[in-house]
């Protein structure tokens, strides 16, 4: 869709639409302010959670990492003694 306006020609962009196969759904204001997915796609209301769009990104090894990290940083090492 495109406009004109004083000889400008004014293209307006694609309203952006549900990345799960089956669903072309319009995207609203509210599902772009809470993000996209992960895996990339863009997801309305009913397919936003991972399992409703078939996800590929690997949340668990993700979620492991940050763990890993976190208790790593909060590790408590006492130092060594020196000997005489």
């Amino acid at each position: 869709m495109c406009y004109y306006y004083f000889n400008y020609i004014i293209i307006m962009p694609k309203s952006k639409r549900c990345s799960c196969e089956g669903c072309r759904k319009k995207i609203q204001l509210v599902d772009t302010l809470s993000g996209g997915c992960r895996c990339g796609g863009t997801f309305c209301s009913k397919h936003r959670s991972p399992e409703d769009h078939k996800c590929t990104f690997n949340w668990r090894e993700v979620k492991k990492a940050e763990l890993a990290d976190e208790l790593n940083r909060g590790k408590c090492v006492a130092s060594k003694l020196e000997t005489c």
